[in-house]
């Protein structure tokens, strides 16, 4: 079973470059995989942007904290957020993966914005 799936965030103007981590949260990623590709749109946060998917999962391993380039599920909101900052979170959430390449474009996304979530070939 391969540990760490690479995947691609797109956006209109650019794409981010990640991996999901099976070790980190292995049902809510098994999960994932299994609906992919994503598509949904953007709204913005302090520090993260975030998007709703169509995943029922519950809490796993959860954490009230995220560090710069974490991608994280939101059980209770069934939404994937991408930090681009390091962020004290007021709701617990599963850590699912990282953001490898293109996190700084992160902060110039506006809301509404299409977001499409695949595995890399």
């Amino acid at each position: 079973m391969i540990e760490r799936i690479p995947i691609e965030i797109i956006f209109k103007e650019f794409k981010c470059d990640g991996e999901l981590v099976r070790i980190f949260s292995p049902r809510t990623i098994e999960s994932l995989i299994k609906i992919m590709p994503l598509t949904s749109n953007v709204f913005i946060q302090e520090g993260f942007v975030y998007f709703k998917v169509p995943l029922e999962a519950s809490f796993e391993k959860p954490r009230l904290n995220a560090q710069e380039g974490d991608i994280m599920y939101w059980p209770a909101g069934r939404t994937i957020c991408l930090f681009f900052a390091k962020c004290k979170l007021s709701y617990q959430m599963n850590l699912i993966g990282k953001i490898l390449s293109g996190l700084e474009n992160l902060r110039k996304l506006e809301r509404g914005e299409w977001v499409k979530v695949s595995i890399k070939d």
